[in-house]
């Protein structure tokens, strides 16, 4: 017979199997999540960057001989974690402009978080396939990583190299690669410090190539982008210059009337008129500044007539322009160079609208979904990519967050050839939050992709000048209404990336794509 403490011993060890199995079951989803909320904290808004080096270690560990669904189900997480805590500000947008009550707009986050966090998932399950098939693990993690960053969908597209816009040094080979190869740089440290934790738990020596992984990357990008930050300095110190004036309005989204309206254009006219006094000459305006929308047969008048000192300089404002439209009135997002008189010299209407903002997907097919939800704007994107004139140069105008997506500024660029990128951007729906900083972090990679000034103004702020090595000349705090003034220069821009976009990173999911479904080839 087994005495009572012999049945003692084996329930207790039986509990603490029990327990070490569901330690090791939860332990790589532990490690998932905290690669999440590492890749949060390297966020423009925390700020913490050099957490971008390792965010993504956790995660590494955690795939370690895990099958494909498993792996997918870790990245998922990790993106998932990522997502909510670095967009949380959409939360109060939400609140605010939607109609919906708030558990519903909690709803949508999640829901938009899990959408965007399967960018992680794909890429973790595509490296699990990969590894499955024999393939070298480092090459399939950065294939997979590089790869799905460029071919997966995202309502609000974000970068992981952005996480390094305050290194300038360390963001110059994005005039090879853009964005993506300056992610693909994070990917190499992480997993050479993976490859060396691992190493340290097993109590062997640390191999040479993690130390490889970590260090040649790096000295690699240090060395270019100390050479390409001193010619390209040299380049603009010898290139014509431009003093040039932003307003920033601090328009509340949620204004009313027309006294209100009347004192808030007011307030931006004043600052314009200013500037033109102070000597600029270039005045700026953010996205949508001209608070009443434009008829587009009768613009110089109404600008000439509401404007009247302004415009002793060239002034780019943001408007909404209406006109007939085949099937009903159109309206515009658009930005115009205007000149004394009010003489429109230039309009760009914004292409790249953002959904359920200024549009409803298929809303012109089903016009219903426009009475289901009256609130979501009703624009028709443009289809000009031509540049705005300066005398006998060249100006790009992004509208909102036309600027944070390399592909579509690529194709703007070399269509238009331009000599200066300007934005206008207004972000008050999202508060005095991160979002801000963030829009603008990704947007200060356009300036050293294609080496030319990037002038922002915006409603609500961040405004800045960005010259074309990525450092911040100036720049206006935000919820303030305020001008600044900066000097930019006329350059000639062109870069790698121009030439070939982002043909390698899509070439990298073609890789990547075979290797998770072709046996690596093994020697007889």
């Amino acid at each position: 017979m087994t005495s009572p403490q012999a049945v003692s011993n084996i329930a207790a060890d039986s509990w603490k199997a029990r327990s070490t199995r569901a330690v090791r079951a939860a332990l790589p989803f532990g490690l998932a999540m905290s690669s999440g909320l590492l890749y949060f904290l390297a966020f423009p808004g925390p700020g913490l960057w050099p957490l971008g080096f390792v965010a993504l270690v956790p995660l590494l560990l955690a795939l370690d001989g895990q099958s494909p669904g498993r792996a997918f189900s870790l990245g998922w997480l990790a993106g998932f974690a990522s997502t909510i805590t670095g967009f949380w500000w959409l939360l109060e947008m939400l609140r605010r402009y939607s109609g919906f009550p708030t558990p519903l707009c909690v709803l949508f986050l999640a829901l938009l978080s899990l959408y965007q966090g399967a960018r992680m998932a794909v890429s973790a399950w595509a490296y699990a396939r990969s590894v499955r098939n024999g393939w070298p693990a480092a090459p399939a993690f950065a294939a997979a990583f590089a790869g799905f960053e460029v071919a997966f969908p995202l309502l609000f597209p974000w970068y992981f190299g952005s996480v390094l816009h305050d290194v300038p040094a360390l963001i110059q080979i994005a005039d090879l690669g853009g964005p993506i190869l300056v992610s693909t740089l994070l990917v190499l440290v992480n997993l050479g410090i993976a490859q060396a934790v691992r190493a340290v738990r097993a109590r062997s020596a640390v191999p040479r190539r993690a130390v490889a992984l970590v260090v040649a990357p790096l000295a690699l990008a240090l060395a270019y982008g100390a050479w390409r930050i001193h010619s390209v300095d040299a380049e603009a110190s010898a290139a014509p210059r431009l003093l040039v004036g932003m307003v920033q309005g601090d328009v509340p989204m949620d204004i009313t009337g027309p006294k209100a309206y009347r004192q808030a254009f007011d307030r931006q006219a004043e600052m314009a008129r200013q500037l033109a006094d102070q000597g600029v000459q270039l005045v700026v305006w953010s996205e949508s500044a001209f608070l009443y929308s434009l008829d587009a047969s009768d613009m110089q008048n109404e600008l000439a007539a509401a404007l009247p000192d302004q415009l002793r300089v060239p002034n780019i404002i943001g408007a909404i322009v209406e006109q007939a439209g085949p099937s009903r009135r159109e309206a515009f997002n658009s930005a115009l160079m205007v000149v004394r008189g009010g003489q429109v010299t230039g309009r760009y209407d914004k292409r790249f609208l953002l959904p359920f903002g200024e549009y409803i997907p298929f809303g012109d097919t089903f016009p219903k979904l426009y009475e289901w939800s009256p609130e979501s704007g009703h624009l028709t994107p443009g289809t000009s990519w031509a540049p705005l004139p300066y005398e006998d140069k060249r100006i790009t105008t992004l509208i909102c967050y036309e600027d944070i997506v390399p592909s579509f500024v690529n194709e703007a660029v070399e269509r238009a050839h331009p000599h200066l990128l300007v934005n206008l951007t207004n972000d008050a729906w999202f508060g005095d939050t991160w979002e801000p900083w963030m829009h603008h972090a990704m947007a200060r990679m356009r300036a050293v992709e294609h080496h030319l000034y990037l002038v922002r103004a915006t409603n609500t702020g961040v405004s800045s000048i960005i010259d074309p090595v990525g450092r911040m000349l100036g720049h206006t705090n935000t919820f303030v209404a305020t001008s600044m003034t900066g000097k930019v220069r006329w350059m000639h821009g062109g870069s790698l990336y121009e030439s070939f976009g982002d043909l390698p990173w899509y070439l990298a999911v073609v890789v990547s794509g075979l290797a998770s479904f072709v046996r690596r080839p093994t020697r007889s």
